[in-house]
């Protein structure tokens, strides 16, 4: 249960939905709209300029998995003093807190953007990024890919709220930030497991004769023709009736449970709790059970699984490719990625995930490894992976 700072002047938002903007100078509060943002809505400080915009449909949690339905401050300027140590090499150019009142870390279903202006008589560097601090890894990492940079305004996507700082890399190497920014990546890495247990049976499911209604949401969408195989199959049944929400992140449990489903692995009958943080009676513990049985995931080396956490770009390839059965070249493919290192445990799954067409990169020459992966991005990935089996 969240206390709502009644104390703290805001906007209340209604749980009607809207396509129209709603500009704001002020706090938002997501109360009434069940941490959900209804329509679009954009934050502002008039002091800094700094904006952010959010989605309608952005769902919005807290780091237990747990709807956030408090208040959401407006981008508040911080000092060098107010900020945790910079990594080596970096100077802040300015630095503001955006998030909950109480500083939790929240992590939202689509991307928000960030437009942060920069004074250009001040600021002479081009080698200008935006990075953010993870409180439960007491690490920077980047902001997304960094943000793009135009002369006056730095421009960024991202899917988490916590301390942010403009910095300048002092034109160090662009793997030195991604470094940083795919650490938890890469840490997370060994709950995955690298082969399978052999007698899993993987088939690609056959039409079922009364699939889930069809999604309304998704007309038009780049993914629509993705979604809809998967629906006529049985593999998903939506977020909630006639909607998939095929921009929205998708979860740990969630991604147990389409995978599971897309492959035709039998599913677990559960006694026991497969991990201590995944309880016996919520809809996604046969999928993780199973999943643990099979090989497809070991869980973190703390035992717990944290089912509600977003997955990221390159946990899900994994995750796909291994239960499909697909083995990875070894010829040394082309790297077209500028945020892919040679040697980091992803950067096989994401040649092979390129060559194949598997996954686009959010844009020319950027894969973003660390970027939660869609429900519209999963509906590729495992299609056209059904397509590979047949073959």
């Amino acid at each position: 249960m969240y206390r709502t700072y009644n104390t703290i002047p805001s906007y209340t938002l209604s749980n009607k939905e809207s396509i129209r903007k709603l500009d704001l100078v002020e706090p938002i509060n997501l109360i009434f709209s069940g941490g959900v943002f209804t329509r679009p809505v954009q934050l502002k400080n008039l002091y800094t300029g700094t904006v952010v915009e959010f989605s309608k449909g952005t769902v919005v949690k807290n780091d237990e998995g747990n709807v956030f339905n408090n208040i959401i401050i407006i981008p508040k300027p911080l000092v060098q003093t107010q900020i945790p140590v910079l990594p080596e090499g970096l100077s802040m150019i300015k630095g503001f807190k955006l998030g909950s009142v109480e500083d939790e870390p929240l992590s939202f279903s689509k991307a928000f953007t960030l437009k942060i202006p920069i004074n250009k008589k001040v600021v002479k560097s081009q080698n200008i990024k935006v990075i953010t601090y993870d409180k439960t890894t007491q690490k920077y990492k980047l902001a997304g890919d960094g943000g793009i940079f135009d002369d006056k305004l730095i421009t960024v996507e991202t899917d988490h709220m916590s301390y942010f700082v403009v910095v300048d890399t002092g034109g160090k190497n662009l793997d030195f930030l991604l470094e940083t920014a795919d650490k938890t990546v890469l840490e997370t890495s060994e709950e995955i497991s690298d082969t399978l247990i052999s007698i899993i049976e993987r088939k690609v499911p056959t039409f079922v004769s009364e699939p889930a209604m069809e999604f309304k949401d998704i007309k038009g969408h780049w993914a629509e023709t993705y979604i809809s195989d998967m629906r006529r199959r049985g593999v998903v049944q939506g977020k909630k009736e006639g909607q998939y929400e095929p921009d929205s992140g998708l979860s740990r449990a969630e991604l147990m449970k389409i995978v599971i489903n897309a492959f035709g692995i039998p599913l677990d009958e559960v006694n026991v709790k497969p991990f201590p943080d995944v309880s016996l009676q919520k809809w996604y513990t046969p999928f993780i059970s199973t999943a643990k049985k099979y090989g497809i995931i070991n869980g973190y080396p703390n035992g717990f699984f944290k089912p509600n956490n977003p997955i990221s770009r390159v946990e899900a390839l994994k995750v796909i490719i291994n239960t499909a059965g697909q083995k990875m070249e070894s010829e040394g493919l082309n790297n077209p990625f500028f945020d892919i290192p040679e040697n980091a445990w992803y950067t096989s799954y994401v040649k092979f995930a390129n060559r194949r067409g598997l996954l686009d990169p959010v844009r020319k020459g950027h894969f973003l490894p660390a970027k939660t992966i869609t429900r519209g991005e999963i509906s590729k990935v495992i299609v056209k992976l059904w397509r590979i089996m047949q073959d």
